[in-house]
This record gives structure tokens, sequence and C-alpha cells, in this order.
């Protein structure tokens, strides 16, 4: 286990020296005008994976990590790891039963016997330029959603796109029988729909029933996940035609597809946005606070985590890594993005990319008190 740390960090360690076995961000506690939220206040940040790190999710079954990582040939594979990074072990990695391009952006099943993750399809067009940029999982483009068992021996495809379409960020309704995702689903980037489906575990696993959804019209949406009694899903809605631009977190109830915005700030950033266990809080990454570019994102965009209520209510930062001064301050610039709750609610996983190239993304754990 790993501490993000750096020259301008040595006061805040002087700090706590008296505190025994705890890692360097997990001395720096907030101010409780910082980062209290009913009680949420950040105790201590620990790395688990110090490069290359990937997408998360957290098995609330059997208390077990699925992430992306990227690999030495260019492309993410699927891993699982304990909490604490220790047991690490590839599922993807020089495995025939499943295409050797991206694999990644996993999804726990409720019950802990599935993983669904993205895909890329080798039938499709593909460079190493195109790789890079947009089929690797966090843009999605010909990538298909396939599910496996945790040991990675057993593999089934799901979804079969076309040229030119894109899947994104699967997750299971809690009692298991659904599926969300987002597709591409027009030829302009910014034709994206959200598509709900039956999952159907026999005779093997298979998708039925699919819905469509595009209650904002042709926009981009990103879906993030059902609420607890799975009657609504946390989405992320681009408004407008212009890519990297105007994200806003919203809540799409299932039954009418009425909205309901939670952000409603177009010049920042906010996207990746979980209910906690309970459902009374959702956290989501922001860059509130920072301005960036949306023709230059990748270079100017710094994003942190916070928390609000579940209906958008008492907002509030919950980390500090782009705050010079600050003792989690990890870099000129950080982006936080896909991010998982403990089945306690005690705990956030998360990825957080420190300046430009892969290899600078970590996943880090992020403990309340």
């Amino acid at each position: 286990m790993t501490s993000i740390m750096s020259k301008h960090m040595r006061a805040a360690l002087l700090l706590c020296v008296a505190v025994v076995l705890v890692s360097v961000i997990g001395c720096a506690e907030h101010n409780a005008t910082e980062s209290v939220l009913d009680g949420y206040k950040v105790r201590r940040i620990d790395v688990i994976v110090d490069q290359n790190g990937g997408r998360v999710d957290w098995s609330h079954t059997d208390d077990i990590i699925a992430h992306s990582r990227y690999g030495e040939d260019g492309y993410y594979d699927l891993w699982t790891m304990n909490p604490d990074g220790s047991n690490a072990d590839c599922l993807t990695c020089d495995n025939p039963a499943i295409p050797q391009l991206h694999n990644g952006q996993p999804a726990w099943h409720p019950s802990g016997r599935w993983i669904i993750f993205q895909s890329q399809d080798p039938s499709l067009p593909h460079t190493p330029e195109l790789d890079y940029a947009f089929t690797q999982p966090g843009h999605g483009l010909h990538n298909n959603l396939w599910i496996t068992v945790p040991a990675g021996t057993t593999f089934y495809q799901l979804t079969h796109i076309e040229q030119g379409r894109a899947v994104l960020h699967p997750s299971f309704s809690h009692d298991g029988s659904k599926l969300v995702w987002s597709e591409k689903v027009g030829d302009d980037w910014m034709d994206w729909a959200i598509r709900i489906a039956d999952f159907v575990e026999t005779p093997e696993p298979h998708l039925e029933n699919i819905e469509t959804y595009q209650p904002a019209g042709q926009v981009w949406y990103e879906a993030h996940g059902f609420s607890v009694d799975d009657s609504k899903i946390l989405c992320t809605i681009a408004v407008g035609t212009e890519a990297y631009a105007n994200y806003d977190i919203w809540e799409m109830d299932i039954a009418t597809g009425e909205l309901t915005q939670l952000t409603n700030t177009p010049d920042e950033w906010d996207e990746h946005a979980h209910y906690s266990p309970d459902g009374e809080k959702i956290v989501w990454v922001s860059s509130h606070g920072y301005a960036y570019d949306p023709e230059s994102w990748a270079q100017t965009l710094k994003t942190d985590l916070w928390m609000m209520d579940a209906d958008g209510a008492k907002k509030q930062r919950i980390t500090y890594f782009n705050e010079p001064g600050h003792a989690e301050y990890a870099g000129e610039q950080v982006i936080m993005s896909d991010n998982a709750w403990s089945a306690d609610g005690n705990k956030v996983i998360a990825l957080i990319k420190r300046g430009a190239g892969r290899e600078s993304a970590q996943v880090v754990v992020i403990q309340f008190e």
C-alpha cells in the first residue's frame, strides 16, 4: 500500500509524526468546515495501485475489487484484487477465451457470481492511434458487453455492436435482474442513449427486452447505476452538441423517463455519480473551482470527489488533490474519475490520474471517519 507524497507535503508529515502506521494522506485530516457532510470526514487515503490503474468496482458480496489495468502492450485488461491491493489477478491477460484488445470498465453482479465488462471487438476497424484515443474502455468505441465469472474461466458475449457504435458503463440493478448501460446509437458522436435490459442467467447469461431511453434528446449519456429501490438511475448528460462540455449529473425515473437535474453547472465537469449503499448520499467528481477548456480538456481538466444528499442538496467537496498547500495535494493536474462505494458505506475506491500519460493513473481507497 502506497501513500501519495510530495516534497510539498513534508510540513504536513511533521504534524503527523505522533500517528503510527498511518499513511501520509491518512494523517492529513480535513478541517471540519472542509469535508464533513453529516459525519462523512476523510480519515485517510491509501494508494493500492500505484500506476497503470483503470476503472473500478467493489463487490458488496465478497469484498473484492474489480478494475482495469493498462498493460505494456498498450491495452487494458480486467483484474481483481483485495481492497488493500493484495492478491491481484489478471482475468484477461493472454486468455484465449476473450479478444486480446481492450478489456475493462467492470461492474459486479450483486450476487458476486458475475463481472460484466467492456471488450473491444477485433472484427471492427482499429489502429494503434484509434485504440489509444477512442476504443479504450473510457470511450467505448467498438466495445461490446461481455460477462465472466470471478475466476475468469468462462466468458459470454452479451452485445454485438456495429461499426462506429460504442458502449459505456454497464451496471446491474440491486436485485440483479436488470442491466443499464450507455450506447452510441447514431452516427454523430453526441447521439447516445441509455439502455436497460433484463439480465437472464439461464441457460447461459444473455439480455432480453432491451429498452432505449433518450429523455433529453439526441445527446451524450453516461449511465452510472440504479437507486437502492431500482426505480431510478443516475447518469451524466452533456446537453448540447459540443464534446466534453456541459456535463451535469441527472437522475432518471425509469417508469416515466422523467429527469431530475442534480447539478446545474454548465461551465463545470460533473461525472461519475454513485448512490451510497443506503441510498442517502451521492458521490461524484467535479471540476468546481478549476476552469477547463473543452477543446483541450485532457490538458486542463482537474477534478476532485464531491458528495451531496440524494436529492441534490448539501453539496460538499470531499478531496483536495488539486489544492496547492493542502496536505492531499498531489500535483498540478489531478483528474479523479471512476469510483465505487464499499458495502458498509465507509469507503470509496476511486481512479485518479496525475498528469500526462496513463502510467500515472492510480487506484486509491478513501476512508471516512
